[in-house]
């Protein structure tokens, strides 16, 4: 059976040991041979994209593997990989978002080669936190009517909603790992 991820992407770019990367590193999923990557390299990528609001950390022996495998595979069958982006992607220019792509692997592969470990995050954007503490609180609120008991107990909503924007983000955090197999 494969896991269950609940994760936020968040509006915000990927910062890469410090590094914006580009906007088109949130999307390697849909490239055409995602499917048929290896199953370490395929989760390494769902963390690259799915950092909202949370540090992910990866040994940089995988990102280094994982930015080897993506590169080779964008150059082994460029024509298809085109032909399935702009069926994704109806108003973007594949040959753009290869270029971001094979930008952040640059980036990537250049802080992954200093180091043991590499980290990074998606900074919420404004308005991000607000949103999704509302939709957190109406799921969790969904639950307690399905199951016919409450989940969240009582003032929780008030308090979580006055709380600091860290606080509120770490519920959230908290909420969807929580509901991830």
């Amino acid at each position: 059976m494969s896991k269950r991820r609940i994760d936020i992407p968040g509006k915000g770019v990927i910062q890469f040991e410090g590094a914006a990367l580009p906007e088109g590193a949130k999307y390697f999923e849909a490239a055409s041979f995602y499917s048929s990557l290896p199953e370490d390299i395929k989760s390494w990528v769902l963390d690259l994209r799915y950092a909202w609001g949370r540090e992910r950390q990866s040994p940089s022996d995988l990102v280094l593997r994982a930015c080897d495998e993506l590169e080779s595979r964008i150059y082994s069958d460029r024509e298809g990989l085109f032909t399935h982006l702009r069926g994704i992607f109806k108003e973007a220019d594949p040959a753009e978002i290869c270029q971001e792509w094979l930008t952040a692997i640059q980036v990537m592969r250049g802080c992954a080669e200093g180091r043991d470990t590499c980290t990074w995050t998606v900074a919420p954007a404004e308005g991000e936190v607000a949103y999704y503490l509302t939709q957190t609180i109406g799921l969790l609120r969904g639950m307690e009517k399905a199951q016919r008991r409450s989940v969240l107990p009582p003032d929780f909503v008030e308090h979580i909603q006055s709380a600091p924007e860290d606080e509120e983000v770490h519920f959230i955090i908290q909420t969807t790992d929580s509901l991830s197999l």
